[in-house]
């Protein structure tokens, strides 16, 4: 290969000869840096009903469950089981998954609360393979995110505010918001820490649900980026995360614990020009190696706790999507999965990550390893 670029720059003329020079220093660094990671995409291809893959969760059984724009899949390591509309979802974008403590599944769609029946029929009047449940107001159809407390108490973020599930009906619960803004109500995302407190994201802002009942709101006005939560987390040590969509002034906020009311709450403010990929985080994670990850609408980010940074982002050039990275989950195994709009990540925690003599080996026999004191 550099034979051929040393002829093609010694019969061009400068201009041209200096442009590709310049292309090819870039790609060769491209390459360097972009060592290929041990991963398996799953697509349509594999049988996936759509390559955009909302959200991963594992069950009970070890079955992975795949959250699509045209359904939901359920995958046992080999093939996937497809439920669509044809088998009574009320609607074909699916949005979360929740198997409960008692091992019932629920299904979050655009068009209301699916229950999996396992012995159902699909297309049974008499016994339905899902049974639909919808709230009494029609604007908080459309169900995004699913949670279940200690307790077994199932919570609901829909498009226009929390629910509760009560027997076989949807209770609204009153957060005490009046505005009357675009999305306001919105609930993105259902977090409780480990004192106990639930945090709800919604439009404009994070609501506490605290033991007692009472509820606290937190807006721009203590800190908060003026954009929609789409992820709140609690790492190993504490600390609670926010991660926002496009259009605010920060993509991923550290929270104080612990914040006082009408007090700010942000600790930490980070965005595209601290090293993230992209100003909308779509979601966050600490896998059991302790490596906290952060994905975003372009790349999947693994960032550095001590210095809170990002270390690296991975991309298409690593396997992975330029895209949006919507999902992330970790299985039973310690495989990292990603759900993204190129399809299902699976990301081998003990597959091998390759490097060749295009990522910048001399020669492709490699004799020896050696390993510094400082790793």
């Amino acid at each position: 290969m550099f034979k051929c670029l040393r002829k093609a720059c010694s019969i061009l003329p400068f201009p041209l000869h200096f442009f590709l020079c310049l292309l090819v220093i870039l790609l060769l660094f491209n390459l360097v840096t972009a060592e290929r990671l041990p991963v398996k995409t799953y697509t349509v291809a594999d049988g996936l009903p759509r390559d955009s893959v909302r959200k991963i969760k594992q069950d009970s059984r070890g079955f992975l469950w795949f959250c699509t724009l045209d359904g939901i899949s359920r995958f046992d390591g080999e093939a996937f089981t497809n439920f669509t509309t044809g088998d009574g979802l009320p609607e074909r974008h699916v949005n979360d998954f929740l198997e409960s403590k008692t091992g019932t599944i629920w299904v979050a769609t655009d068009g209301g609360l699916a229950r999996l029946n396992p012995s159902g029929i699909p297309n049974s009047q008499d016994n339905p393979l899902f049974t639909v449940i919808l709230p009494e107001d029609p604007r908080a159809s459309s169900i995004q995110v699913l949670f279940e407390d200690e307790g077994g108490s199932i919570w609901m973020g829909t498009n226009h505010g929390l629910y509760q599930l009560s027997g076989n009906s949807l209770r609204p619960f009153d957060l005490g918001i009046t505005d009357r803004g675009l999305d306001t109500q919105a609930v993105g995302s259902i977090m409780k820490d480990h004192r106990g407190t639930i945090w709800i994201g919604i439009g404009n802002g994070i609501c506490r649900v605290m033991a007692d009942g009472r509820v606290e709101r937190f807006t721009p006005e203590n800190g908060l980026p003026e954009s929609s939560v789409s992820k709140l987390y609690e790492d190993k040590k504490g600390r609670v995360w926010a991660g926002f969509r496009a259009g605010g002034s920060a993509a991923l906020v550290m929270l104080a614990a612990e914040p006082l009311k009408n007090q700010n709450i942000v600790e930490a403010l980070y965005r595209e020009k601290d090293g993230l990929p992209a100003d909308w985080v779509t979601d966050l994670l600490e896998t059991s190696d302790g490596k906290f990850w952060v994905g975003t609408t372009r790349g999947l980010c693994e960032w550095q706790g001590g210095d809170s940074s990002v270390r690296k982002t991975y991309r298409t050039k690593n396997d992975l999507c330029d895209g949006e990275i919507w999902s992330l989950a970790e299985d039973t195994d310690a495989n990292l999965w990603l759900g993204s709009q190129c399809g299902a990540k699976k990301w081998s925690r003990y597959g091998f990550t390759s490097y060749h003599e295009i990522h910048g080996m001399d020669g492709q026999l490699a004799n020896s390893i050696f390993t510094r004191k400082s790793g």
